[in-house]
């Protein structure tokens, strides 16, 4: 059977499979459930919601976590590709990733890098394929962002755009790097109604 809520395909009769369901459903509905994250330090933090930000020079430990968050985003969408590695190598595009924690759940989780090919377009042209290049110059683009499904339409992405401008400081030009999965872009287009940047 097919769960309605996480989407996961289990048989229902395994012992097994349920207890995988359970796990997982937990995980993409609520948010992946880890003791103490409340006391990592925060960037961010309004009422129980915090912003927990991470780099490469993080400990191993939080580079760690920020990796099963995303394996459980990657889970969600059915995305095939490993979005963030603990053990990924700095380079030029500076990782930052920043998890949106409250009740010790990573219920958001936002992946920023320096690119530096940009386009501009309205949402016509984005739907029509058509985009107007900038130029390069290093901009923060979005390379992928994922809210657990009992937690979307609360206004968690927009608290971590918010603690990520604040962070990086990249004020209010920032790119995103499409394409978009139809959720994404239902929810990109909430936060940028007349259109945006691409940065790749």
């Amino acid at each position: 059977m097919k769960c309605v809520e996480c989407s996961l395909e289990y048989v229902e009769s395994s012992p097994s499979d349920r207890r995988l369901h359970h796990r997982l459903h937990d995980e993409v509905v609520n948010g992946l459930h880890r003791l103490r994250l409340r006391r990592y330090n925060a960037i961010w933090t309004q009422g129980t919601r915090s912003v927990v930000a991470i780099n490469s020079g993080s400990p191993r430990t939080q580079r760690l976590l920020a990796q099963e968050v995303s394996l459980v985003a990657a889970r969600d969408i059915d995305y095939s590709f490993v979005t963030y590695s603990a053990d990924e190598r700095p380079d030029e595009r500076q990782i930052h990733l920043f998890l949106g924690v409250s009740d010790d759940r990573a219920q958001a989780y936002v992946c920023f890098e320096r690119r530096f090919h940009i386009w501009q377009c309205t949402w016509s042209e984005y739907a029509a394929g058509v985009a107007h290049r900038l130029g390069d110059r290093p901009m923060w683009s979005i390379g992928y962002a994922w809210v657990s499904r009992g937690n979307r339409r609360t206004g968690w992405l927009r608290d971590v755009l918010s603690a990520a401008r604040g962070h990086l400081g990249f004020g209010n030009e920032f790119g995103w790097y499409t394409p978009f999965t139809d959720t994404g872009e239902a929810a990109v287009r909430a936060l940028c109604p007349s259109g945006i940047l691409i940065a790749k």
